[in-house]
């Protein structure tokens, strides 16, 4: 991977962070108190207060870049001229795709299919990482409870947004020594190591949620203990910081190997759109 791909990994890492502190941070509703009705809740009314943050940040950004970014538009004549007209459009980005998928190489067929199966790995982590927190860990009820001081749901799903806080800090470090690691071990040889630290993290991830309740069967409940956000709150937190090291090979490395397939081939075209998908 390249450097540009680690600082954009980094800055992806730094949008993480913010968003998460916002999640995290649970007195929105005492900033906005018109967002709570009868219907919306503390918790409620902190989503919202937290949507509507970010859709403030958004609009900014968005019109800070359309007003000072020097952007030069090409034409046909400077690019390629009547060639490079006719190979336009979107009807042709899809004609790429299909005629790469055509001509795949045995080797980028593989890259491709390990790519897919490694997001499909990293599913259950980014689908229920706080539901986790405050289920497993917090021993919460999701369905709420009448007294919000003693809601421990949405205490962990809390910590757990703390949890992904530190994941994309480790994210963000990770990123600035990834292409140096790539450049030493090989990018394959990265991408090997982190998938084995993906399978370690959250196999250790589906311990400590047996040890936190207990078991789930009772020859395994008559021998555990029961171990609360006091004993195990820490190690979840450690757990989650960990696993921002292999999503941040996750955001770099299979492209860099695809491109590794792909340069002796003399082709490329479409070669993103397959990543993506």
């Amino acid at each position: 991977p390249s450097i540009g791909q680690a600082i954009f990994s980094v800055w992806m890492a730094i949008g993480s962070i913010l968003g998460y502190a916002a999640v995290a941070y649970g007195t929105w509703h005492r900033w906005f108190p018109s967002l709570k009705t009868s219907a919306c809740c503390d918790a409620c009314a902190d989503l919202k207060g937290a949507f509507l943050t970010a859709v403030v940040l958004i609009v900014i950004s968005t019109v800070v870049t359309m007003l000072l970014a020097d952007e030069q538009s090409l034409d046909n004549e400077g690019v390629g001229g009547a060639a490079f007209a006719q190979t336009c459009g979107g009807l042709n980005a899809f004609i790429d795709l299909f005629a790469s998928l055509k001509n795949m190489s045995p080797a980028m067929f593989r890259v491709l299919a390990l790519t897919a199966f490694t997001w499909l790995s990293w599913f259950p982590f980014l689908q229920y990482n706080t539901d986790w927190m405050g289920r497993e860990i917090y021993h919460g009820n999701p369905n709420g409870v009448a007294d919000m001081a003693d809601d421990k749901y949405n205490a962990g799903v809390r910590e757990g947004a703390i949890g992904l806080l530190l994941c994309s800090a480790s994210l963000g470090a990770t990123s600035f020594l990834i292409p140096k690691l790539c450049r030493k071990l090989t990018s394959k040889v990265i991408w090997s190591i982190s998938l084995f630290s993906v399978f370690l993290i959250m196999a250790g991830m589906v311990a400590v949620g047996v040890v936190s309740t207990k078991g789930y069967s009772p020859s395994l409940s008559t021998s555990l203990t029961v171990a609360g956000p006091d004993n195990l709150n820490a190690l979840a937190l450690t757990m989650f910081a960990l696993i921002g090291i292999p999503q941040a090979v996750l955001y770099s490395v299979p492209w860099a190997v695809a491109a590794e397939v792909v340069a002796g081939e003399g082709g490329g075209q479409g070669l993103g759109f397959l990543c993506d998908l």
